[in-house]
């Protein structure tokens, strides 16, 4: 995967993602014939990510900035998925499928307060780009009912309010003793009230990156190991340190 042109580069947030649910993707319908999209897909890690796990799996890359848009057309292409994953140069909420979808998923821009100025940046990182209630209404008019939204954010109750309780809430903490930093969420598009389980307030799970000795823990490699060339084994704070040569 490719990341130099795209205004955004690839994170721990998308990487979580994309592994969530290349191990969990199953309970969700993605092992069968399914089309769906990334929004705000970048450079198309978390979509083209998927659709190499899946394969009956196709996917819109849906990105409104140009050379991102291009860097996912051309990552599509060098991964040999370019028949089942197709870039999109368009912006959120004005896109339109050509047909209902039966999921979504985003690495939504979620910054707030002022933009720092730099304008591919901002739009790539800066919550105003994609406010949470635009993003709702998109998702309620163009994915079917009862198909679903994932995202990772860095605070899920910015969107509850506008999506309603998730149907799965899964936090990530980085070190064990600290609090969560990233949250994989779950919605369900339900068009009418249903008597399923209680609304989720909280997370279902709490896990951690990293254990108590700075290591890689058994969720992260789980999720990303097999994902990136050089994975991180070990927090920062407890790599051994350059000798510079």
């Amino acid at each position: 995967m490719e990341h130099r042109a795209s205004a955004q580069k690839i994170g721990t947030d998308a990487t979580l993602l994309a592994g969530y649910l290349r191990v969990h993707g199953g309970e969700w319908g993605l092992s069968g014939e399914t089309r769906g999209a990334d929004l705000g897909a970048g450079c198309g890690v978390i979509g083209l990510l998927l659709a190499q796990r899946w394969p009956h799996l196709h996917v819109d890359l849906v990105e409104k900035d140009a050379l991102s848009a291009g860097e996912s057309q051309f990552n599509a292409v060098n991964t040999q998925l370019s028949e089942r994953a197709t870039a999109v140069h368009a912006a959120l909420p004005q896109w339109t499928p050509t047909h209902p979808l039966d999921w979504a998923v985003s690495n939504p821009p979620y910054f707030k307060g002022l933009p720092a100025g730099n304008e591919r940046r901002d739009a790539a990182r800066h919550q105003s780009h994609l406010p949470p209630n635009a993003l709702a209404h998109w998702f309620h008019r163009w994915v079917k009912p009862n198909g679903w939204l994932a995202m990772v954010v860095p605070e899920p109750r910015d969107y509850i309010s506008t999506l309603g309780s998730p149907v799965r809430w899964v936090a990530f903490r980085t070190l064990h003793h600290e609090e969560p930093k990233r949250h994989v969420v779950f919605w369900e598009n339900c068009q009418h009230e249903t008597h399923g389980p209680e609304p989720l307030t909280e997370p279902e799970q709490v896990l951690s990156l990293y254990d108590e000795n700075g290591l890689a823990s058994v969720p992260y490699r789980n999720y990303c190991g097999d994902l990136l060339l050089r994975f991180p084994e070990r927090t920062a704070a407890h790599r051994p340190k350059s000798s510079g040569v």
